[in-house]
């Protein structure tokens, strides 16, 4: 279940890890189910192979995008009864608004300022990128007015990329380093204006809270998820161009009430389509019974 776990972008390991826990799952008689799962990249020939017949034995498959469906396509699995739902994110609650603001509060924005919530990440081959991206943080402040919060969402990895972003801005900025749960982060990115993600499920929880959001595409996954949500992307980490950058957000704040009005139903819709999920793992369960 969930996230990007059949890919092979970090190592060959961990899909073959995920892969033999679904091979064993299926030689002890149990019933397999691939619940919203984000699918690949799976670059290497094998792995595809790998991931392709782990899909055509799931009694049950269920994906998060129609990318994911898209991968599963080209590498052969051939069934139609793949279902696009929604990821379970937006199946999930925010934390209570007393909380969420408790947790802002922690951070020194001050109470109703407007902000937007900023998530980077470490990247290899990226070091320009961090300068142009404090540039944009900075646009946004003494353009808009909104100040900048950012969110360490995996901290181990965060917190360095965050430090040298924040230490080439020129205006203030804050950070959340309260322990948090994914519904307390939700909770606080539910409170901003604008999102500015690299991290895909940064992205995902702002559009669960109907927040509008910019991109910082590291991976193709962040890429198609922008596009199934109609959001843009501010530019790939690897080639920035911080005047399209700066350009693609201004579009974004001079059309921002279609913008949160488009994404507002899309949000909705995805909160529809992850009921799915639920609702087929328990009407294969029902047929397990049987």
């Amino acid at each position: 279940g969930g996230g990007s776990l059949l890919q092979d972008r970090t190592s060959t390991r961990s899909l073959v890890y995920y892969v033999t826990i679904i091979r064993l799952a299926e030689r002890m008689g149990k019933k397999v189910m691939f619940y919203a799962n984000g699918i690949g990249p799976v670059d290497r020939p094998a792995n595809r192979r790998r991931v392709c017949r782990a899909a055509m034995g799931a009694q049950c498959l269920t994906l998060r995008d129609q990318n994911s469906a898209q991968e599963l396509r080209e590498m052969g699995v051939e069934r139609q009864d793949v279902v696009v739902t929604a990821d379970p994110v937006f199946h999930l609650a925010a934390a209570e608004p007393e909380r969420s603001r408790e947790l802002l509060a922690s951070t020194g924005v001050e109470p109703h300022s407007p902000f937007v919530a900023v998530s980077v990440r470490d990247w290899p081959n990226a070091d320009g990128f961090y300068q142009d991206l404090a540039r944009l943080c900075d646009h946004l402040h003494q353009t808009y007015g909104l100040e900048v919060l950012f969110l360490l969402m995996q901290p181990s990895r965060d917190r360095e990329a965050t430090a040298r972003v924040r230490g080439q801005m020129k205006c203030p900025s804050y950070q959340l380093d309260a322990p948090c749960t994914p519904r307390e982060l939700m909770g606080v990115l539910g409170q901003a204006k604008l999102c500015l993600a690299m991290r895909l499920h940064t992205l995902i929880f702002a559009a669960r809270m109907a927040v509008p959001s910019l991109g910082l595409v590291y991976d193709p996954k962040v890429d198609s998820y922008l596009r199934e949500l109609d959001l843009p992307a501010a530019g790939h980490v690897e080639h920035f161009d911080l005047e399209e950058a700066i350009r693609r957000a201004d579009e974004m704040m001079a059309d921002y009430d279609q913008v949160l009005a488009r994404l507002r139903e899309k949000s909705y819709q995805l909160a529809q389509s992850a009921r799915e999920n639920e609702r087929l793992l328990l009407e294969m369960l029902e047929r397990s019974k049987g």
